[in-house]
């Protein structure tokens, strides 16, 4: 192997390592308690090294979370093997709920990337970086856009424009799942005073789903009765 072919390999490589120790960092205790110098040393480099593979935090991050996304995609693809568009589409919902509870620092490297504009967002990053995250993330909604198309074209949904209405409806889950992660509503009480209650993770759970739903004109039981007339 050319001696530029061996470095640039050697390069994706410990890349690839710093991004798996990043991921077992994050996995364990979150992106708010996981400084750079953190990571780094998780990594066995020091913090100066970090930059010397990535432009930025952000970077690191996006390339981070490109690994829960395939992973993410790989199990939305299995809830797309649903006929049923309004199954498909509920089901597809409880798998992004399911996963999101199951890997709190999905979430956090989420809104950790959301918190600032897509052009600041970019000016820290590589094109490659970006393209690898938004390919991604693509694929992703695509699975939610491909059954509100699907759902539309068989008149269960109503759903002008799937591709924003499917980023519409991500970005509700994960509001709806961070809420969850506070763990905490806040509500009056008969004196006018406010009080913090513990929130109930089904309901949660259920409101999510049954407002996406809704959100395009269906429910869970029609899509039920729906498949017991197909079958009839």
């Amino acid at each position: 192997m050319a001696s530029g072919a061996k470095q640039s390999q050697t390069r994706r490589e410990r890349r690839a390592e710093i991004i798996d120790a990043t991921r077992a960092l994050l996995d364990e205790q979150g992106v708010q308690d996981a400084p750079i110098d953190q990571i780094a040393r998780a990594a066995g480099i020091n913090k100066a090294q970090i930059y010397r593979y990535f432009e930025s935090k952000d970077e690191l991050l996006a390339l981070t979370l490109d690994r829960y996304l395939e992973e993410l995609d790989v199990e939305l693809g299995k809830a797309s093997t649903i006929t049923d568009a309004v199954d498909r589409l509920d089901e597809l919902i409880r798998t992004l709920i399911d996963y999101t509870f199951d890997h709190p620092a999905f979430l956090d490297c989420t809104f950790a990337l959301m918190r600032q504009p897509a052009g600041e967002l970019t000016a820290g990053m590589s094109e490659g970086a970006m393209f690898r995250l938004g390919r991604a993330l693509g694929r992703c909604v695509e699975h939610l856009a491909a059954c509100l198309r699907d759902g539309a074209e068989a008149g269960v949904f109503v759903a002008r424009d799937p591709e924003t209405l499917a980023n519409l409806i991500c970005a509700q889950a994960l509001g709806m799942m961070q809420l969850g992660r506070v763990g905490a509503g806040v509500r009056m009480t008969g004196g006018g005073f406010p009080e913090i209650f513990p929130l109930d993770h089904k309901l949660l759970h259920e409101a999510c789903r049954n407002g996406v739903l809704a959100s395009v004109g269906a429910s869970r039981q029609r899509g039920a009765a729906d498949a017991a007339a197909s079958a009839g």
